[in-house]
């Protein structure tokens, strides 16, 4: 459903696509955000997709409405991020999709450092750099596990592998391509998306001025949570990688699970550090119940047999 378009840019370089979701507060701190861009307003467009929120996103983009060019969508029905972003990009008309999330907040030059890294690599996806805007231990162990994943996929010096997409630009034409999101994973899919992307022969680079301060949502229970999610995601994607690659699931070395420990002691001294590095810990066992979880749902299920193949260019868009 089309919410509101109060006008159109024709050819922006950029769609900015948010999917957000009983946010209210966090998705208007996002669009104040992107209203501030050190950017040509001619020169991006930011979609909302409101997926299935209870009240709807109506009235919180007033004041950002008049400064950008802003269509809102809604879903019928909460589906997802991953296919709420592919909804977003259904009618984007950027050359580039530019995907953040509703609890962060984009640097005023998070566009321009974007299209810096995209100019020379146009055919390339670009992710940059993440902040903690938290402030409690519990964002900042979300952090610290996203920091660590960073400096084990993408390497100094060697070819990135894995960027989320709370920052994340993608050449549309290549986007569509490649088939999207995988909308039946609700965690994980940015990482099943990179892989994808690798497969189908494009690159990952890194774009450094490109900054996003993310905020977490705090809490014990969100956070559980949250992680219990990430793991069953975790399955689905590495389910789905053994089908590519006719083999047995594969799972990181254990040096990975203790960096992740180690990373937060490195960065913060003291008792914060120690606090951290806890949560850390407790996050990978929520993980690994969530593993486990759906280990035994796709058993019952028949093994993976419900994970599709990703679809053809063109077969992937939520329409209305």
């Amino acid at each position: 459903m089309l919410i509101g378009i109060p006008h159109m840019t024709d050819n922006p370089t950029f769609s900015v696509i948010v999917p957000t979701y009983n946010r209210q507060s966090s998705v208007h701190a996002c669009l104040q955000s992107l209203a501030q861009q050190n950017y040509p307003a001619a020169g991006f467009e930011v979609v909302v997709v409101d997926d299935g929120s209870f009240p709807p996103v109506r009235d919180t983009s007033r004041a950002e409405i008049r400064k950008m060019n802003l269509i809102l969508l809604r879903s019928p029905q909460n589906e997802g991020p991953a296919a709420a972003r592919n909804r977003g990009a259904s009618c984007a008309r950027g050359r580039y999709l530019a995907f953040t999330d509703d609890d962060c907040r984009p640097d005023a030059n998070w566009l321009a450092g974007l299209e810096s890294a995209l100019a020379v690599a146009p055919a390339s996806a670009a992710g940059g750099h993440m902040i903690d805007g938290g402030g409690d231990l519990f964002s900042a162990a979300s952090h610290s596990i996203l920091e660590a994943s960073y400096d084990h996929y993408n390497e100094t010096g060697g070819t990135p592998r894995f960027f989320a997409s709370l920052n994340l630009a993608v050449p549309t034409k290549e986007f569509r391509e490649v088939g999207g999101f995988l909308p039946e994973f609700r965690t994980s899919e940015d990482r099943e998306f990179c892989a994808r992307w690798l497969r189908h022969g494009h690159s990952l680079v890194f774009a450094p001025d490109a900054v996003v301060v993310h905020k977490s949502p705090g809490g014990l229970r969100p956070f559980l949570r949250r992680h219990y999610h990430y793991g069953k995601g975790a399955y689905r994607f590495r389910t789905l990688q053994a089908k590519y690659r006719k083999r047995r699931m594969e799972l990181e070395p254990s040096v990975f699970y203790w960096q992740l420990i180690r990373h937060p002691l490195a960065k913060h001294a003291g008792m914060r550090g120690v606090g951290i590095s806890f949560l850390v810990a407790v996050s990978q066992i929520a993980s690994f119940l969530g593993f486990l979880a759906e280990r035994r749902h796709a058993k019952r299920a028949h093994g993976a047999s419900a994970l599709r193949t990703p679809p053809a260019a063109g077969g992937w868009m939520g329409t209305d």
